[in-house]
């Protein structure tokens, strides 16, 4: 209804698939827009507002702008994907992107990293900065490590947004993380809001590779195969059982320690993630009201939504199940990097 979606030259008699007096849609529908049907790279959904990155580097969005997420210097709403004229203007090219609730990450091919939305606790990276920002603003990493090249230590390899806080990893493994820390989701043991991006010292021993932003979670990967979790664990999101309401610093999640884990999938509450493991190989849910992840091959059988799953959870279990198909080339080659 607030036009997430990009439709809004779709109408009923276009697709049986919209519910007649509806906002809703019953099945996937192709965008309307030319060139976002050929030239998508990248999408990223937020609350109410989505992003889509084209392969020239140029950056679209649509949905609600009342906080200014949608980058076109407004609170005004579009129902129909609009191109960033900022990013057109400064003739810089998006290579990644991020959502969170209200706000938005983007990182050029010039590796500048950029924020723009809600600035609430800090989401932003911009400092004591409050309000919101409604044309992207450039946000700086400070500092650097003795180990690290200047090159590695300022270039940005991922982004992650969460409700209200925000992530980036470098090329040399590490990771800065601000905005919101009351549930310990940006780790270091404090339960404090981080107003600018900084380093997790705690995580001098590991080669971050990826990180992923939930509600008021943080889930990370080493370079090894390691999976970390900091922050609110109440739903069972950190895979630490119920009985972790938080956790202000990033540990090793229990289960996983003997395993490779490839990749994460984070939806508010929820945390899936695929292993390597003695048991088998496959997408592991670490939100089930039970201490032991579930492998997916019993997990994702249709009707076996499991016992206490969120629709986020399923959502990603359908999205997932598209998946197969690649996951076992997934595997395959990480069996071979496991055996070397």
């Amino acid at each position: 209804s607030n036009g997430q979606l990009g439709l809004e030259e779709v109408t009923d008699d276009d697709n049986p698939a919209i519910k007649p007096g509806s906002a809703h849609f019953s099945a996937p529908l192709q965008s309307p827009i030319a060139e976002l049907k050929s030239k998508t790279v990248a999408i990223a959904a937020g609350h109410y507002f989505s992003l889509f990155l084209l392969a020239d580097g140029s950056l679209y969005s649509c949905g609600s702008s009342a906080y200014g997420q949608l980058g076109h210097g407004s609170n005004v709403g579009r129902k129909k994907p609009h191109r960033l004229s900022y990013f057109l203007s400064q003739s810089v090219q998006v290579k990644a992107i991020a959502a969170g609730y209200y706000h938005a990450l983007a990182l050029s091919t010039g590796n500048v990293l950029y924020a723009w939305g809600h600035s609430g606790d800090g989401r932003l990276g911009l400092g004591s900065h409050s309000g919101e920002v409604q044309l992207p603003r450039e946000v700086r990493l400070t500092g650097s490590h003795e180990h690290e090249t200047c090159e590695e230590a300022a270039e940005i390899v991922q982004l992650a947004a969460g409700r209200a806080h925000s992530a980036a990893v470098t090329k040399g493994g590490k990771l800065w993380i601000w905005g919101e820390g009351a549930a310990g989701q940006l780790g270091g043991g404090s339960s404090e809001n981080a107003w600018e991006p900084r380093n997790c010292a705690e995580l001098a021993n590991y080669d971050v590779a990826q990180v992923f932003c939930g509600d008021k979670h943080t889930i990370l990967l080493s370079k090894s195969g390691q999976c970390l979790g900091a922050g609110a664990g109440n739903f069972g999101q950190l895979g630490m059982g119920l009985t972790i309401a938080r956790s202000l610093k990033f540990q090793l999640i229990p289960q996983l320690q003997s395993s490779f884990v490839a990749t994460a999938a984070v939806a508010g509450r929820s945390t899936i993630v695929l292993a390597v493991t003695n048991e088998g190989d496959g997408w592991y849910d670490l939100t089930l009201p039970v201490v032991q992840a579930r492998p997916p091959r019993s997990a994702l059988q249709a009707g076996d939504e499991g016992a206490g799953d969120s629709e986020s959870v399923q959502a990603l279990r359908a999205e997932l199940q598209e998946l197969k198909g690649t996951v076992v080339t997934l595997k395959e080659e990480l069996r071979e990097a496991i055996q070397q």
